[in-house]
């Protein structure tokens, strides 16, 4: 199968990851795969570009795939992701972002003149049918331009699309196949977009296994970020942002900490307003000494999540499918979680960590409880690990997201194409 993966941003969060991972995936399982992203800009270091091709994967970079509405931009790639779809022989293109899903599937579908504008037509006349045909075109014209590629897409978010008219016309007419992680999730788009039910697949997660594994940290570690050996070590990966809930947090971590006079916690991550939210607000609160800020960690990352004994997540972020608690529980580390998003579904309540209702009250009561009991801790680490294993394999994705591009393409193209002005033939 020859597939096309759009992804319309440059920026190295978010699902990036997970779509470089499993391009590479189902490369290793024979297949032809494409992956277009945005250019990195100048004085960007740090980028789905370059990280791509740090993994081995050499990205397209010839499209604009700009996020924002801008004319020249997107009607050259209407164009060019046309071509390179009937140059390359694609298959199936498989979107991940709304505007890549709008581009693309106009693209797929075959409604972008590619030939030179006719003398005497307005210049965006060809766009302006791109989006609008005419409902006096023959069957067989609408036909043609429906021939193509599938066009699929996937919900990243965790939590289901917004049922807006936008998402709702891309959903009944440019998708042929929709995915997401979440099943709650999933279930809600279905009904909200429209979507029947054999066009759509619940994909396994996946992280790499080979690299989130249990194990020590380096002696002294703790003693380098001021934390005492010996006591209990709690902490959280997320930027310090405001709507990360990071008042309930300490407010929740002021309460367990006077129930437990030797825990400490460890933010992991940076924020624009990282003072304002997180660091000033604990120092106020007392907690100054006790919680502890590492910044964001590229070196030495793994050792200081080996250095917890246990993980806090309240807020999904830019991944909605929560990927830093999922690393973790491969690490062997019991999570606490927020009843948010679809982190109860990564966490399963009392087997793999806990599961909790909003609010500093439950939050300090969930961390009491596994800072006091190193026994409940290790056992749910261990049923953590065991879960990651089982769950989270990435040749496991690869192999069911390929199942699910044969499925869609073994059915006819859906919904009625573009929108079409006037009554119907």
């Amino acid at each position: 199968m020859r597939i096309l993966h759009l992804y319309g941003d440059y920026r190295w969060t978010g699902p990036a990851e997970p779509v470089v991972t499993l391009c590479l995936a189902l490369r290793r399982l024979g297949h032809t795969v494409h992956f277009a992203c945005r250019a990195t800009p100048r004085r960007v270091r740090q980028s789905i570009e370059r990280e791509a091709i740090a993994r081995g994967l050499k990205p397209v970079t010839a499209f604009h795939l700009n996020r924002y509405f801008n004319v020249l931009a997107n009607l050259s790639d209407l164009r060019s992701i046309r071509r390179f779809c009937e140059r390359e022989k694609i298959d199936l293109v498989h979107t991940h972002l709304s505007h890549d899903h709008l581009i693309g599937g106009l693209a797929a579908r075959r409604v972008w003149p590619v030939e030179a504008t006719p003398a005497g037509r307005a210049p965006f006349a060809g766009a302006f049918r791109a989006l609008f045909p005419s409902a006096r075109r023959s069957r067989e014209d609408r036909g043609a331009e429906r021939a193509g590629p599938r066009i699929v897409r996937t919900n990243h978010k965790g939590i289901p699309l917004k049922p807006g008219s936008g998402n709702r016309w891309l959903a009944r007419s440019l998708t042929d196949g929709y995915s997401g992680f979440s099943r709650a999730a999933l279930a809600t788009d279905r009904l909200a977009l429209g979507i029947p039910d054999e066009r759509t697949a619940v994909l396994p997660l996946a992280i790499d296994l080979a690299r989130f594994v249990p194990r020590f940290p380096p002696p002294g570690l703790r003693t380098t970020l001021g934390i005492p050996e010996g006591v209990p070590l709690g902490g959280i990966v997320a930027r310090m942002q405001r709507h990360r809930r990071f008042d309930v947090l300490l407010h929740a971590l002021a309460r367990a900490m006077a129930q437990v006079p030797d825990l400490h916690f460890c933010v992991i991550g940076r924020g624009t307003h990282r003072r304002k939210v997180a660091i000033e607000p604990a120092r106020e609160m007392g907690l100054a000494g006790r919680v502890h800020f590492a910044g964001y960690l590229k070196e030495g990352y793994l050792d200081t999540l080996a250095a917890l004994d246990f993980k806090v997540f309240l807020v999904p972020g830019s991944d909605g499918t929560c990927r830093a608690v999922r690393e973790v529980m491969a690490m062997g580390k019991p999570v606490i979680a927020a009843r948010r998003g679809m982190l109860p579904e990564i966490v399963r309540d009392g087997l793999t960590g806990i599961v909790v209702e909003e609010g500093p009250e439950p939050l300090s009561q969930a961390i009491v409880a596994l800072a006091r009991d190193p026994a409940r801790r290790a056992a749910l680490g261990a049923a953590a690990r065991e879960s990651a294993l089982r769950d989270y394999d990435v040749e496991a994705q690869a192999r069911a997201c390929l199942d699910w591009y044969e499925r869609i393409c073994s059915l006819p193209p859906a919904g009625p194409g573009p929108l079409w002005i006037g009554k119907r033939r």
